[in-house]
């Protein structure tokens, strides 16, 4: 099971990156259909996998390297990177890494248990749901890019409402 998931996330990687270099398919439809994009979605079947068969020990540096790759795409990816492009392996990779080895007892773990983070992934489907018609709003009145401060306020307001969403709808 595990080399028919790693020979499909090669085939839909390699299609993904063959169509984005030849400019064949367009960059939103590379992003929206998922031939392109499943080799990401395997990568998280690939760890369950791996997880499935044998127990995977705790390990602290792989686990906060993949925070790192993680923090590394939040904090230096911009609008120049191609996403999704090669680029792509950079959190992917960090996800994997997370799923496999922040097991309990590691620091990867125990900081993400805190709270806050913990509190952040019970809105996020719901804040993923808010933000897109605040910011397309925002977009459609100022007839151009909205400016950071507006769109720093809106994510804000994306949270609230999201936390709102949880607690009344979700819950």
């Amino acid at each position: 099971v595990f080399w028919v998931i790693l020979a499909l996330a090669a085939a839909s990687f390699l299609a993904m990156e063959g169509a984005r270099r030849s400019g064949a398919v367009s960059a939103s439809a590379l992003f929206f259909l998922a031939p392109f994009r499943a080799w990401e979605l395997l990568a998280g079947a690939g760890a369950a996998v791996i997880a499935h068969r044998r127990p995977v020990p705790g390990r602290d540096a792989l686990a906060l390297a993949g925070l790192g790759l993680i923090a590394v795409s939040i904090f230096l990816f911009d609008e120049t990177t191609p996403f999704p492009g090669p680029a792509t392996l950079i959190p992917v990779l960090g996800t994997a890494l997370v799923l496999l080895f922040a097991r309990t007892g590691t620091l990867t773990a125990r900081v993400l248990s805190l709270r806050g983070p913990v509190f952040i992934g019970l809105i996020s489907y719901s804040a993923y749901l808010w933000h897109q018609p605040l910011f397309a709003f925002a977009r459609i009145k100022t007839l151009g890019t909205p400016g950071l401060p507006l769109m720093l306020t809106l994510a804000a307001a994306a949270l609230v409402l999201a936390a709102l969403s949880w607690r009344y709808v979700e819950r």
